[in-house]
């Protein structure tokens, strides 16, 4: 019997990744997003289990979506100006689950949660310190409260992301700045982006989010997050050795009152069986390969994406 799931922000970054990878694993998929712009999803839409809903779930009823899902994943970001409507959509995509017998709820957090440099465990306190943060934070704590009645039908599992970066992501994230800048030369202002991190790959990223939905849980967060650490500095100096270009920085990117949010990974793999895979080196090399040429990565998908019916 063919599986099927739904996911929310399917048409952004990991979304869409991680639509390619339910696809290419025999389920139903059905793809929910408010946006128009969904060139990320050219490549699902060759097959014929691929539906794509144009919905905004603050206002359109979920329901015939999620009818007959095993599995459903919230993707779907707050968008920055209207944080209120994440909330409000999140719960009535919870509420639609519930009475639509959905089995797994997977909710895309974010490390923002903790609010600390870290690293950051699971049970520590939460203390956001933007709206943004506050706003998954609130949506993370409505998701696991489904999970946690005695009769509750439906699980939950929360993956608090850290930065996740690969091909599709906006290009005013920082990863495709750097490597912008020592595509095009041209210097890049790091000022604001202090601090340490773990960049994910995103296939790491879709992987941890396909062993959430079949882990042993009834509510559960999980950190996620690549396991090499480094501040502003070493990352640069690694897109540098990858690349084999310079990359030129303007003014002093070291004035920053940001310190950057590291996590604990142990419950990724206790809980997820979760590694990554993908070096930080690896992962700027494959990023590169996919982004220097969008022309040659055209006629290379193109060809290696024939229709394909599961």
């Amino acid at each position: 019997m063919t599986r099927r799931a739904l996911v929310t922000g399917a048409a952004g970054f990991i979304g869409s990744h991680l639509v390619d990878a339910l696809l290419i694993r025999g389920f139903q998929v059905v793809a929910l997003d408010r946006r128009n712009d969904t060139d990320n999803l050219a490549d699902a839409r060759r097959y014929r289990q691929f539906t794509f809903a144009h919905a905004d779930l603050t206002r359109d009823d979920p329901g015939e979506w999620v009818a007959g899902c095993d599995t459903v994943f919230h993707f779907a970001a707050p968008p920055e100006d209207a944080l209120t409507d994440h909330l409000t959509a999140t719960s009535r995509l919870l509420d639609a689950c519930e009475a639509a017998g959905v089995r797994r709820f997977v909710y895309a957090s974010c490390a923002s949660v903790y609010g600390t440099p870290g690293p950051n465990r699971e049970t520590d306190p939460l203390a956001p310190t933007t709206a943004h943060g506050q706003a998954i934070q609130i949506s993370e704590q409505l998701c696991l409260c489904r999970g946690i009645p005695t009769g509750a039908t439906m699980s939950v599992a929360a993956l608090r992301y850290g930065e996740v970066y690969g091909p599709r992501q906006h290009p005013t994230a920082l990863i495709p700045r750097i490597m912008r800048a020592a595509r095009t030369k041209t210097p890049i202002d790091l000022y604001g982006d202090a601090g340490h991190r773990q960049p994910l790959y995103v296939s790491d990223a879709v992987r941890a989010a396909l062993a959430a939905a079949t882990v042993e849980v009834r509510e559960a967060a999980v950190n996620v997050a690549g396991s090499h650490t480094v501040d502003l500095d070493e990352l640069v100096a690694i897109v540098r050795t990858v690349t084999g270009l310079p990359v030129p920085v303007s003014g002093d990117h070291q004035r920053s009152d940001h310190a950057g949010t590291t996590v604990d990974l142990f419950n990724a793999c206790f809980l997820l069986g979760f590694r990554p895979r993908i070096s930080l080196p690896d992962g700027l090399r494959r990023y590169g390969m996919v982004t220097a040429d969008p022309a040659k990565r055209n006629a290379s998908r193109r060809r290696r994406n024939a229709p394909r019916w599961g």
